[in-house]
């Protein structure tokens, strides 16, 4: 595990989405690109573009924003960190930074609370002051 982005909503007019990936490896490699938009009871599998990896500790505020790529076309969904958590400087987790937390979402207009998770290696993620 080389840490990952994770992030889904439901909104007050029954759409949805999710998603989860996966670093680049240095080769090209994409071990995990997995997400959906769900849309008037159909859901359509979908790649997630411009994730946003946790690159610092910010308890709220953080754009979080991404695209999402489906039979659809290009999902644009705008996200902002409204309340987390972070386990940093840590050995455990693989040696990964964690940050979990809720997100305000935006998507053509609505918007919804929903859920974020992220992680990354600790040399890899800016060092607190």
């Amino acid at each position: 595990l080389r840490g990952h982005v994770w992030q889904c909503a439901v909104f007050p007019d029954g759409r949805a989405f999710g998603f989860e990936v996966r670093p680049v490896h240095d080769d090209g490699f994409e071990p995990w690109n997995e997400g959906f938009v769900y849309v008037d009871g159909t859901m359509h599998a979908a790649h997630v573009k411009n994730p946003k990896w946790i690159g610092e500790v910010i308890p709220a505020g953080e754009d979080v924003s991404f695209e999402l790529h489906s039979d659809l076309g290009v999902t644009r969904i705008k996200g902002t960190t409204g309340l987390s958590t972070f386990r940093v400087a840590t050995t455990k987790l693989f040696g990964l930074n964690l940050h979990q937390g809720g997100a305000l979402y935006e998507w053509d207009g609505q918007k919804a609370w929903g859920m974020i998770e992220r992680s990354m290696p600790t040399d890899l993620t800016k060092k607190l002051d």
